[in-house]
């Protein structure tokens, strides 16, 4: 009588299982990455409008001082305010991306390029928005 190859089963089995982890980890891997590089941009930007929406309120209700609380991604690189711009720069892998927000109203000042959340003081000087 012959013996069952269950041994020889049980041995395919994981190397199927084996090839099977060698092609989900990359892809799993990759799609992390995408997701992790996207809420970066987003966060950015979401940022960036937050703190030129402020400034144009600020600036249409008459002038005053505000404080506004903003969280600001991993990877910040610079964070730029003048010429009714605000530009933050951020490194997504190799390389430098915009988030950038327009205002109606001149604004000058600096924010510190760091990550996290961030106390942003925005005050009417003028015609102008001073921002800190």
């Amino acid at each position: 009588a012959k013996k069952p190859l269950v041994a020889q089963a049980a041995l395919e089995y994981l190397i199927l299982i084996g090839i099977f982890l060698a092609m989900l980890v990359p892809i799993f891997i990759y799609s992390t990455d995408t997701t992790y590089l996207t809420l970066g941009s987003s966060q950015a930007q979401v940022a960036v409008q937050s703190i030129a929406g402020a400034a144009d309120n600020l600036h249409k209700f008459g002038g005053g001082k505000t404080t506004i609380f903003v969280t600001f991604p991993s990877g910040v690189d610079s964070i730029a305010v003048g010429n009714k711009t605000i530009r933050l720069k951020i490194k997504v892998k190799d390389d430098l991306a915009d988030a950038l927000a327009f205002t109606e109203t001149n604004v000058n000042g600096s924010i510190a390029a760091s990550e996290g959340l961030k106390k942003v003081v925005l005050e009417v000087v003028g015609n102008n928005v001073q921002i800190s």
